[in-house]
């Protein structure tokens, strides 16, 4: 599922016969068309589109973790229109969470065109490669410290990694050892997309049914069917009881 999502995205024709976990930060290095459609996907929130590159999400995150090179500032040039210029100036001192994988230059290269902004980015001994690159972790959050004119200096915080990995750690401990197929469809239901959530369900194989059942009866009750609720609660139990022993 996840080559065939990516396949048509890595214009390399060993990239499913050859992939290993620990590979993902260089495939998406060296695949621009791959770096775009995680970029697109991510900044839409296409959860249908998500969904079968889970897997390599999780290992580029690994893969950014494992990095050992490490720098202090990083820089990038980006072109901004005015008014988004002005935007970011009525929002210094706020915090800006990025939608994606940001990547920098951990060396300030100049640039002449007029147009173009600079990001100089303290980023606190972040992670980089071999070929002078940052590569910021996915949702990163950032401080708007000050524009001079266009040089824009950003912090990197780490208040969005602390949310993001207390949800995943009250998940944890309130959810036990469910799969991420399961977990990924509680995402879909508590981001309140009912209908995706609905339909992820109905369509999600090899996974425990009775789980399956209960998800469907949460979606439903939402959505106001309660009957059809009850339904799937009534299945979830009675799948629940069939085991041995009981799961109550």
């Amino acid at each position: 599922e996840m080559f065939d999502s990516l396949r048509a995205c890595v214009d390399d024709a060993r990239f499913a016969d050859t992939y290993r976990s620990d590979d993902a930060l260089h495939w998406y290095r060296t695949s621009p068309s791959l770096r775009q459609r995680l970029s697109n996907v991510l900044q839409s929130q296409d959860m249908d589109a998500l969904y079968p590159l889970r897997y390599f999400l999780a290992d580029l995150i690994d893969n950014l973790n494992g990095q050992s090179q490490r720098a202090d500032r990083a820089y990038r040039w980006m072109k901004l229109s005015a008014s988004e210029l002005n935007h970011l100036r009525q929002r210094q001192g706020q915090l800006l969470a990025y939608k994606g994988f940001l990547s920098a230059s951990a060396s300030l290269t100049p640039r002449t065109d007029a147009l173009d902004v600079l990001f100089e980015i303290e980023c606190r001994q972040q992670q980089r490669n071999e070929r002078d690159e940052i590569l910021f972790r996915l949702g990163a959050t950032f401080q708007l410290v000050s524009i001079d004119v266009c040089r824009i200096r950003l912090t990197v915080v780490d208040e969005g990694m602390k949310v993001m990995q207390k949800y995943l750690d009250d998940i944890r401990q309130q959810m036990g050892n469910l799969t991420v197929g399961i977990l990924f469809g509680r995402l879909l239901f508590e981001l309140s997309r009912w209908e995706q959530a609905q339909r992820y369900f109905q369509q999600l194989k090899n996974e425990d049914p009775a789980w399956i059942e209960r998800w469907l009866g949460y979606i439903l009750y939402s959505k106001g069917a309660w009957d059809e609720a009850r339904m799937c609660y009534d299945r979830a139990y009675d799948r629940m009881i069939a085991t041995a022993p009981p799961r109550l």
